[in-house]
């Protein structure tokens, strides 16, 4: 029985020291949970504040796109006033190209019209010319009829 005991108190110690064991694996493997869990920890914070960061950085890009979403309208809003001006200065720019060409044939035909009155002006002065020559044949006519006359009667 002693053999018994002794068998017993040995697989006893064998498994304590089995036993021992193992909590010792037991101890590392915890400690290296507990390491790997405040990894993770600091892994979930990363990744919380990432998160965070993001989700501001998405309210500034949401901010930003309703700004420029703003002046985008406002641009459109010039555009078309811009639009409605150049039209407004084509309409303008034909009626003066048609006042232009009205004003053109107008001066064409006041140039006709004073070439012939300057004609006219010219044949006057030659008719002029021939009257003041003819009345100065007739006064010089005049003129020796009243010299003859004066002789005739002296």
């Amino acid at each position: 029985m002693e053999q018994n005991l002794i068998s017993i108190v040995g697989q006893i110690s064998s498994h304590a020291q089995d036993t021992a064991a193992t909590a010792e694996e037991l101890t590392a493997t915890s400690q290296q949970v507990s390491v790997s869990s405040q990894e993770v920890s600091r892994a979930v914070n990363n990744i919380a504040e990432g998160a965070t960061n993001q989700a501001a950085d998405t309210q500034s890009a949401a901010s930003s796109v309703d700004k420029a979403n703003i002046l985008l309208n406002e641009m459109i809003e010039i555009l078309e006033r811009l639009t409605a001006s150049t039209e407004i200065i084509a309409t303008r720019k034909n009626e003066g190209s048609k006042i232009l060409s009205e004003l053109v044939e107008i001066t064409a035909e006041s140039q006709k019209i004073s070439d012939q009155v300057s004609e006219v002006i010219s044949e006057t002065n030659k008719s002029t010319e021939t009257i003041a020559n003819a009345s100065d044949m007739i006064q010089s006519i005049s003129d020796q009829n009243q010299s003859a006359c004066f002789e005739c009667c002296d």
